[in-house]
């Protein structure tokens, strides 16, 4: 053996033995090890691998919370608060073994309890939706009914189409297309195609330092605009709002704009 190789094969050594016991680590967890949280907030609302903190006594709506429900709940209403664009179903779950089979309001009654659970800790009423389903593979451990309900996280119709706001520069009422724009108002065309009851709120604004006109060039311009794109016109109600409803006090730019708003009845 070389004098070079005595020097640096004690090295060598040290760091394929650290390379063996982490990548052994890594591939160990992966392979065996559930590495999800439950109280990561939409893993919380989605992860079905481990049982959720709470279970329902067989037969009953109730629920029995654990020492870490409220950590699950209030990562979840942390969450859904902070995305005002998304929306939690909650599924309650019941089975034809149960005592009430009769009545299907049981697996309801379950995703409105967890529904309260979730509004008394501080999440919006309107951000969760609750339905329920007869599922015969359910398992119960001593009467006891761990995963008595499912979460699902969806994007609300306005999470989808978020209200745009369109700038202009001083006295200018047009603006070019783009692909953002395009993709926009394509998805926003096939949604609306399918929903006649929803209406666009369209508003024109100027700042105090343009002319009376430029609003209304401005919504004039737009009425074009989504008529290029077959937007029929009974999608739409505009108003020309001049410059009684500044955006902003300092900034001209921000009230130079367009402003679409999905109206759903």
């Amino acid at each position: 053996m070389s004098i070079l190789s005595k020097k640096y094969l004690p090295p060598l050594l040290g760091v394929a033995t650290l390379a063996w016991i982490v990548g052994g680590t890594y591939w160990f967890q992966v392979h065996f090890c559930d590495t999800t949280s439950t109280t990561a907030p939409l893993v919380a609302a989605q992860n079905t691998t481990n049982h959720l903190p709470f279970y329902f006594p067989m037969g009953d709506s109730k629920p029995v919370f654990m020492p870490e429900s409220f950590s699950f709940f209030k990562e979840t209403a942390d969450f859904l608060n902070d995305n005002r664009g998304k929306k939690l179903i909650v599924n309650g779950l019941f089975s034809s073994k149960e005592a009430r089979t009769a009545n299907s309001r049981l697996g309801l009654e379950r995703a409105e309890s967890i529904k309260k659970a979730l509004v008394d800790i501080g999440t919006l009423p309107k951000s969760i939706e609750t339905q329920s389903t007869q599922r015969n593979n359910l398992f119960f451990v001593n009467q006891q009914l761990f995963d008595g309900v499912e979460f699902k996280v969806e994007e609300t119709v306005e999470g989808r189409f978020q209200a745009l706001n369109l700038f202009f520069k001083s006295n200018k009422y047009q603006f070019a297309d783009s692909d953002e724009l395009k993709g926009y108002f394509n998805a926003l065309h096939h949604y609306l195609s399918s929903h006649p009851n929803v209406r666009l709120k369209i508003t024109a604004h100027h700042d105090n330092t343009e002319g009376g006109q430029v609003s209304r060039k401005r919504l004039a311009f737009m009425r074009q605009f989504l008529k290029n794109y077959d937007f029929l016109p009974q999608y739409f109600a505009f108003e020309d709002l001049k410059d009684t409803q500044p955006f902003s006090k300092t900034g001209k730019l921000k009230n130079r704009r367009i402003e679409i708003r999905l109206i759903i009845p």
